[in-house]
């Protein structure tokens, strides 16, 4: 009986461990491809960025774009708030932060990558 209420008790912790290494990845995923990274990277320019005007400057479709928007939203990078009929899309703390050093990484990467 002690042992099943102490099973219980740590379902909650497992979850939220999971949870966690599932966003993780997810950031891993999404940082370790160029596409992603050229939203983030547009997206610390000052500007009121909406998502089809990332998929436009950033050569990708507005689909892909939307889904990418949105997984960076559910890491915790990108905030999204309403403005009439669109959505405004803008970095967060960790957003930008992580925008910073992919940049800085590309612009001290070796040519050709």
């Amino acid at each position: 009986m002690v042992e099943e209420i102490k099973k219980e008790e740590a379902k909650p912790e497992v979850k939220k461990e999971e949870k966690a290494k599932k966003k993780e990845k997810l950031l891993t995923d999404l940082l370790f491809h160029m596409k992603p990274t050229k939203i983030l990277l547009f997206l610390l320019q000052d500007k009121q960025w909406h998502a089809s005007s990332l998929a436009r400057e950033t050569v990708q479709s507005y689909v892909y774009a939307t889904k990418t928007i949105h997984l960076f939203e559910r890491t915790g990078l990108v905030v999204s708030s309403p403005k009439g009929k669109k959505r405004i899309i803008k970095l967060t703390e960790k957003g930008e932060k992580i925008a910073k050093a992919l940049n800085e990484v590309l612009q001290n990467a070796p040519a050709g990558i």
